[in-house]
């Protein structure tokens, strides 16, 4: 028996093992990962070429989490939260630096305003709540960061109280999956759990006890009750639901992961956070 061919195999198997652990990996803020060659990290970039290929690729830092590199040492680049609902505000960063969302995906500009109580209030407290209120209002919508462009602290004469108004643009980490929102949620029983609303800054959460269904044929089935019907947007991975009373409202899918879904409406300036459970 010739012991060439095995051994030209086991040569060929650990040639194979050796090109695979000897590069680097990239994971990504989204939890995504793939392996590649790093070229360089950059200011703001990290430059790289998928294995054997020779076209140069680069990615914004803000987008990466960590890098292993192929000796075994890792980089970390960003600690930044995926953003799940109204319990995770304190977890979004505000910023007033451009860089720090290069790479990140916008979802929509968002403002905040807060009037001191008292003539008492100093600016500082007055300006944490607007803060905060900001963090609240992103939260809901699964933005990890809001990049400010706008913010004045005044004082308002007539009531000798102080104000802040803040306007920023509110960007989340990872992209919608319309596909997996649909395999999630179609044919699927939930029970809605809480609600939140956010309307002229002020947050207001309570408790709710329903049923909701979203059968395989696009209906949508309340309390046991038909309710009107439902699509998932191929675009942006929207929920729209068409009630039977003939309003149409489209909610962003902020989590659906854990037995959990989380949708938000925003409509003007008025934010409502629904938070379900997998029957």
């Amino acid at each position: 028996m010739s012991y060439k061919p095995l051994i030209i195999i086991a040569v060929l198997s650990l040639l194979l093992i050796s090109t695979v652990y000897s590069q680097d990996k990239i994971v990504k803020l989204n939890g995504d990962s793939f392996t590649a060659n790093i070229i360089a990290i950059e200011d703001d970039i990290i430059k790289f070429k998928y294995p054997e290929e020779d076209l140069s690729n680069c990615e914004y830092k803000n987008a990466i989490r960590k890098i292993i590199f192929k000796s075994g040492r890792v980089q970390f680049f960003n600690d930044l939260n995926i953003i799940n609902g109204i319990e995770d505000w304190k977890k979004v960063r505000v910023t007033t630096i451009s860089d720090d969302v290069k790479g990140l995906i916008p979802i929509r500009e968002i403002d905040s305003k807060a009037t001191g109580t008292t003539y008492l209030s100093n600016v500082a407290q007055v300006e944490n709540r607007a803060i905060r209120k900001l963090k609240q209002k992103a939260a809901m919508m699964g933005s990890s960061v809001v990049y400010i462009t706008y913010q004045t602290v005044e004082g308002v004469r007539a009531i000798n109280r102080a104000r802040t108004t803040i306007t920023g643009i509110a960007y989340k980490i990872r992209k919608s999956n319309p596909s997996k929102i649909r395999d999630f949620i179609v044919g699927k029983k939930f029970n809605l759990t809480s609600e939140a609303i956010l309307d002229n800054n002020a947050l207001t959460q309570f408790r709710q006890v329903s049923s909701f269904e979203f059968t395989n044929d696009g209906k949508l089935i309340i309390n046991n009750l038909p309710a009107g019907s439902y699509n998932i947007s191929n675009d942006a991975g929207e929920l729209k639901i068409l009630y039977s009373s003939g309003a149409t409202h489209t909610f962003d899918v902020v989590k659906f992961s854990d037995n959990l879904l989380v949708i938000t409406e925003i409509f003007e300036n008025k934010v409502t956070s629904y938070s379900f459970s997998l029957q």
